[in-house]
């Protein structure tokens, strides 16, 4: 993979190093989803936003870094899909409610430190911070496989989760 990764260009930083997936997994959650309007948010470099894009969806990406914004950009254009994806710089949690689309979608820094044996909403504020201010549209959420769908509050039961290894079938759906 990260021989893929360098010969088509595609441009990482060292947390995309580690919370980055295979492109096979962002493809299957876009083709489950095309070819609805999807909102996402902390892009980061665009994996998931450009998965989803290739699968056709229309994708409204926010970041709030903008060294990493750029990346996703960059990205983008080398899997030819920038057309598709409008990339917002900003802070998701100030965004979110004046953003329109079918399906929010969310997929928090993980970074290299997070728990591998169990996971859960407070090891991820910026993900509760979303969760809260989100339109009452469909969610989808990419988390690590050792997060523990039961720490969600009782009011966000209604959210899909992707898993970050492979799509979990036990645990995808609402």
């Amino acid at each position: 993979m990260a021989e893929l990764r360098a010969r088509l260009g595609v441009q990482l930083d060292e947390e995309g190093r580690y919370s980055l997936r295979p492109g096979r997994i962002a493809l299957w959650m876009g083709k489950l989803a095309a070819p609805r309007r999807i909102l996402d948010l902390a892009c980061g470099l665009g994996g998931n936003a450009i998965g989803f894009a290739r699968a056709g969806c229309d994708v409204c990406a926010i970041e709030i870094s903008e060294t990493r914004i750029e990346m996703a950009r960059h990205n983008s254009s080398v899997y030819e899909v920038s057309s598709k994806i409008e990339f917002v710089l900003g802070d998701a949690r100030e965004l979110v409610s004046g953003k329109d689309a079918d399906i929010v979608f969310i997929d928090p820094p993980w970074g290299r430190d997070y728990d591998k044996q169990s996971s859960k909403l407070v090891d991820f504020p910026l993900l509760g911070d979303l969760l809260a201010r989100r339109p009452r549209r469909e969610c989808w959420l990419k988390l690590p496989s050792s997060f523990m769908i039961d720490s969600l509050p009782e009011s966000q039961t209604s959210v899909k989760a992707v898993f970050g290894h492979a799509p979990d079938r036990k645990r995808v759906g609402a």
